[in-house]
């Protein structure tokens, strides 16, 4: 799942990241102090400068999360905020990547920072939130995620987590309005309907959790969690056939929860 938070996080950023560099001020690479003045023509050209040097580093930070190599792109990130410590956009980054690298505790400093910096940054109150969650913080993750629904209230990726929050405390009804609210925002959120499929089925509403299943097939048929929390619903209604076959497929997605069901069930 953190692949895909990673994902949703990084549309948002792109959406506000010309606010993190709007008021930033440039700084020095070796002692972190203000280099230049707006009203000089000599030095907007080594801020042009430094302005490259930091898209440089924020692409290689980029092209490294989608490869999945979050230890390096945490360095580009660090690398771009010697040129701008302030840049409140690049804090969210770097939380990011330490979040995917299980460095909550950066995670959540660097989250901070950016919040620090943006008050009204979502995505970062989110980040936070994931990162609490992680550490068991349980209540501290909400109040992260109720933050960011506080300066955004059609932040969609604040719902889809405060829901996975619901869902570990077992607060089923809250964590299906939490992703029903996900999927109005962010019809395309396919893990939400998943997510909902089982809080769903965890109240007995399985025709409804039966329906998000399919619809996470359908949207996300390489995903392993659609054929997993349906193979649970069929079991559930005696249809052992249909739900091995979805087993095996979920399986074959690299599913370990379904590789244990095919074992008990289907051999």
């Amino acid at each position: 799942m953190k692949k895909i938070n990673f994902i949703l996080l990084v549309l948002f950023f792109v959406l506000s990241c010309s606010s993190g560099k709007e008021n930033s001020t440039v700084r020095s690479p070796v002692v972190g102090k203000a280099t230049w003045k707006k009203e000089s023509k000599a030095n907007n050209a080594n801020a042009a400068s430094f302005e490259r040097y930091i898209t440089e580093y924020l692409r290689s930070g980029a092209n490294n999360e989608f490869r999945a190599k979050f230890e390096q792109a945490i360095l580009d990130y660090t690398e771009a905020l010697k040129f701008d410590n302030e840049n409140h956009s690049v804090y969210v980054l770097r939380a990011n990547a330490r979040y995917q690298v299980r460095d909550y505790v950066g995670a959540i400093r660097d989250a901070d920072i950016a919040i620090s910096l943006s008050p009204k940054r979502a995505d970062a109150y989110t980040i936070r939130g994931m990162a609490h969650m992680q550490l068991r913080r349980y209540e501290m993750a909400f109040s992260s995620y109720r933050q960011a629904l506080s300066v955004d209230p059609n932040f969609a990726p604040a719902y889809l987590n405060m829901g996975k929050a619901a869902l570990v405390l077992s607060r089923y009804e809250m964590a299906i309005a939490d992703f029903s609210e996900a999927i109005r925002l962010m019809p395309s959120m396919f893990e939400a309907y998943g997510l909902r499929s089982f809080a769903l089925k965890r109240v007995g509403r399985e025709g409804e959790a039966l329906r998000d299943a399919n619809k996470m097939i359908d949207m996300q048929p390489l995903f392993h969690d659609g054929y997993y929390v349906r193979a649970q619903i069929l079991l559930d209604a005696g249809k052992n056939l249909d739900a091995c076959s979805d087993l095996f497929k979920a399986a074959e997605l690299g599913s370990l929860e379904a590789r244990s069901l095919v074992v008990r069930f289907c051999e």
